[in-house]
């Protein structure tokens, strides 16, 4: 048991102007997803050459009208706000102490927001994302560290939280984040930069390239759910670790 707050970093995918490879994926606006030359640079970099090829990269060179950036921040801030008590301190009645790696459009690299994170002495990182995918994926998905088992029973525990809303569409909510096949790789690029003790999950809110999921993710409504299931997951998972 800890008899100290349960220190939470919530993490607002992306963030700041776009550029090939600190916001690939952001941009899912009126024009493209991402501009083909982006995926296919980034695909090749990352080991996929594969999937670098133009037929490939315009699977996610999609017309759409969400900016993930802005979706992840609109969810995060109000998920921040229920975690903290009247007085603008942090929540402590359910044992959190939730903080957020950004309050604005802000650019961060990895690195920085790494170190920024591990200062806190964060015992939980949970990263939010908008997925893209094949048009018929929808639903939410979590993601854990390969062989931790920690992170993968905080991952567990959201999965088995997910409102009806974010659940249909997917046999499994919940994946270990490798380095293949591809469709993990983001998931694990979030959770490997941070120190191999520290434990994180990734919430993919649900798909921007599946028009259901689109429509929710922008919606006010869906901010409402996803954030009151952030919240309360958020102090489930303290809960969890304040009984082991």
């Amino acid at each position: 048991m800890i008899d100290r707050p349960f220190v939470v970093v919530g993490g607002p995918g992306h963030g700041g102007p776009p550029n090939r490879k600190g916001n690939l994926g952001v941009v899912y606006g009126n024009t493209t997803l991402c501009p083909l030359d982006w995926v296919k640079q980034a695909y090749n970099d990352d080991g996929y050459p594969e999937l670098s090829s133009e037929r490939a990269a315009r699977r996610w060179a999609i017309k759409g009208d969400i900016v993930e950036k802005e979706r992840t921040l609109a969810i995060c801030l109000p998920w921040w706000a229920l975690l903290q008590s009247p007085k603008g301190e942090d929540h402590r009645e359910d044992g959190v102490d939730f903080r957020l790696s950004r309050h604005a459009d802000e650019e961060t690299s990895l690195k920085a927001r790494a170190e920024q994170t591990e200062a806190t002495g964060a015992d939980l990182i949970i990263e939010v994302h908008v997925n893209s995918g094949g048009p018929k994926q929808h639903g939410a998905d979590l993601f854990y560290k390969q062989g931790c088992r920690s992170s993968r029973a905080y991952a567990e525990l959201f999965a088995k939280l997910l409102p009806d809303e974010m659940r249909q569409g997917r046999k499994n909510n919940c994946h270990e984040a490798r380095p293949r096949p591809h469709w993990t790789h983001r998931a694990r690029n979030c959770l490997y930069r941070h120190k191999k003790r520290t434990k994180g999950i990734v919430v993919e809110v649900g798909f921007a390239t599946y028009a259901a999921d689109r429509d929710f993710i922008n919606s006010q409504r869906g901010v409402n759910v996803i954030s009151q299931y952030l919240a309360r997951a958020t102090i489930a998972a303290a809960r969890m670790e304040g009984t082991q």
